[in-house]
């Protein structure tokens, strides 16, 4: 359903305009730290391309945040966060957004302390009522 109401948001505003970029993992390859270096390199150059960077891995996150705390243009976020935006931006209900987060978190096997505190740091919004407490931040 959370997916369907994204796919349909996004199609019908040119808001929600999505490039995907997939760096290489940096543990898979031994090339991975030039991709990462490339990204840094590209919100560099191009600062206002890009409103949101999304990503997983919260060391990058940090390092990219570094570069995108310089332009003050682009916000470098967990991949909850986009969830959130649409929220904020109403097309999302409350417990749509809290139940996709949710889903999301353990679709994905982000489920430990560490892995719950990082999706949720960026959001100002209380799931409790909708959310697993092993799902949410301590």
């Amino acid at each position: 359903m959370v997916a369907r109401r994204i796919r349909d948001a996004r199609e019908a505003s040119r808001e929600y305009v999505v490039s995907e970029v997939y760096p290489l993992n940096r543990y898979q390859s031994p090339f991975a730290f030039a991709s990462d270096e490339s990204l840094v390199s590209e919100l560099s150059q191009h600062p206002s391309a890009y409103r949101y960077v999304a990503l997983n891995d919260a060391t990058y996150r940090d390092i990219l945040r570094k570069t995108c705390d310089r332009n003050g243009l682009t916000r470098v976020v967990p991949p909850t966060y986009l969830l959130y935006v649409l929220y904020d931006n109403g097309e999302l209900s409350k417990a749509e957004f809290c139940l996709g987060c949710s889903g999301m978190m353990k679709g994905e096997g982000w489920t430990n302390v560490g892995a719950v505190h990082e999706m949720w740091r960026s959001i100002p919004v209380d799931c409790s009522e909708h959310v697993a407490d092993r799902l949410l931040p301590e």
